[in-house]
């Protein structure tokens, strides 16, 4: 469902159902549109009315209410709440008497089993006015204006005509209804005629501003496809001259750290030299101390082994020079036992011969340790 408004200012501002959004589109020209989403909870029957420099619309929710909101602000108005009622509701519309602006809505009413034309002032007291009730089913109802007058327009079925109640308010804000007249086929069909034309009309202004949005879309598209491609190809050169640069400098980095790593090494090195020569340095003394500690080792082993050996052989020679006193003082002892028996040989025979008990020590050298 669209509305085309024509504002004040030469603007066009179209209104329309999207979804669960309205949507509103002003037109300055065929290059300059702007668009703006009205409100996001919209379910079913829109009406749109210009009042006073003002766009306001009125809607049923898709929480089951009924919203009327001034377009351009936050807040939207909740007209009636109730899941029973708001389902049976249709035909929202709104319409103005005495610079005032009103919402009216049909209703089936079960308890008086009529059929019922409702008004809220939603300015005002915002109470739920009967404006027309009928027994007979309401086919169409419509509120129009006929020489500067207010009128409601019912049909109840297609084989009688129009009739027209002219609205009037008075300090209550009543809306009274009085049978104006009754318009016959003829001018009807001169009104729906007038009322198809203008229909018509409007259907042929949105075709063209549809075209003129179709032409911009097509022509914005081709603009902004070009700006992208300038774009893209800007952002390719970028990135080549980024990425130039960032190998530059990862070169660069790795060249320098190269450097360092380098001098480290050859650093490094050097001092790895000075600590292998002093390494050997300290090593040749280490061995020399221990070769002359050895050397003096082995000096004065073979010194205690000599005197050793020597103590020995003093030994030995001590001993052999006992042996010998032993042996010659035994000799002289058999010297004179023999002169003892040659003696005794002149004695009687029947003397027991004395047997010479003491055996012959003889010493024997010690081995020396070589």
């Amino acid at each position: 469902m669209e509305f085309i408004n024509s504002l004040s200012d030469g603007r066009k501002a179209v209104v329309y159902d999207e979804g669960n959004n309205i949507t509103i589109i002003f037109i300055t020209n065929v290059r300059n549109m702007q668009s703006a989403v009205v409100t996001r909870d919209y379910l079913s029957a829109l009406d749109c009315l210009y009042f006073r420099n003002n766009l306001y619309v009125v809607y049923i929710s898709n929480t089951n209410e009924v919203k009327w909101k001034q377009v351009g602000r936050e807040e939207s108005l909740s007209l009636i709440t109730g899941t029973n009622e708001v389902w049976d509701v249709s035909n929202l519309k709104m319409f103005v008497i005495n610079e005032k602006i009103y919402v009216s809505y049909q209703i089936y009413n079960d308890g008086k089993n009529a059929y019922e034309t409702r008004y809220i002032n939603p300015n005002g007291d915002r109470k739920t006015r009967l404006m027309l009730s009928k027994n007979e089913r309401i086919l169409k109802y419509d509120i129009t204006e006929i020489n500067e007058e207010i009128y409601l327009k019912i049909k109840v079925s297609e084989e009688v005509p129009y009739e027209y109640f002219r609205l009037s308010i008075d300090g209550q804000e009543d809306i009274g209804l009085s049978r104006e007249y009754l318009i016959d086929e003829e001018e009807e069909n001169r009104r729906q005629e007038k009322y198809e034309n203008k229909l018509k009309s409007l259907e042929v202004e949105k075709a063209e501003i549809k075209k003129e949005l179709e032409k911009q879309y097509e022509d914005e598209k081709e603009k902004n496809d070009e700006k992208l491609k300038v774009k893209l190809e800007s952002l390719k050169e970028e990135l080549s001259r980024q990425h130039t640069a960032e190998i530059k400098a990862l070169e660069e980095n790795y060249t320098r750290q190269y450097n360092e790593l380098s001098d480290m090494t050859r650093q490094v090195q050097e001092e790895g030299k000075k600590y292998r020569e002093l390494y050997v340095q300290t090593l040749n003394v280490i061995n020399q101390k221990r070769a002359k500690e050895e050397t003096e080792k082995a000096a004065k082993k073979e010194k205690t082994v000599n005197e050793e050996k020597t103590v020995k052989q003093e030994k030995v020679v001590k001993q052999e020079k006992t042996v010998e006193k032993e042996t010659a003082k035994t000799d002289n002892s058999d010297v004179s036992k023999e002169a003892n028996k040659n003696e005794d040989d002149t004695e009687p025979k029947d003397k027991p011969v004395r047997k010479n008990t003491r055996k012959k020590k003889v010493s024997t050298p010690e081995k020396t340790e070589s």
